[in-house]
């Protein structure tokens, strides 16, 4: 009677534990994922709200009256310079001014390289 009566206890105390590992299981992977999911969505809406901000960055800078009076008068000096505070003022790592068809005119941070192509480039 009382080798049953231990047999009764240790089975049931075996299905508890593996009932309470697999619920606990579950429930850690399940609360990992939902943490993974949330820490990539906050990512990427981090990086959208970035590279819109460099976007807006670039579209201004576009505009800004220096730049066309500097190239009509081949003023890569003055381009340089502008495009490097500029470059310092946004927290930019790189600012390069290439024309339409991705021809670099100059660069904030390597001014000696111009003249190469970086239409191939997604950012360009």
């Amino acid at each position: 009677m009382i080798t049953s009566f231990l047999a009764v206890i240790i089975i049931c105390g075996v299905v508890a534990t593996l009932v309470g590992m697999q619920l606990i299981g579950t429930g850690i992977i399940g609360q990992a994922q939902d943490k993974v999911k949330n820490d990539l969505n906050s990512a990427r809406e981090i990086y959208r709200e970035e590279t819109d901000n460099i976007k807006d960055i670039v579209r201004f800078t576009a505009l800004r009256f220096f730049i066309k009076d500097a190239i009509l008068d081949n003023d890569t000096e003055r381009l340089q310079k502008e495009l490097d505070e500029i470059r310092k003022a946004e927290s930019l790592d790189v600012l390069t001014l290439a024309d339409k068809i991705g021809q670099v005119i100059v660069r904030s941070r390597n001014p000696s390289v111009s003249g190469d192509n970086q239409a191939h480039d997604e950012m360009v």
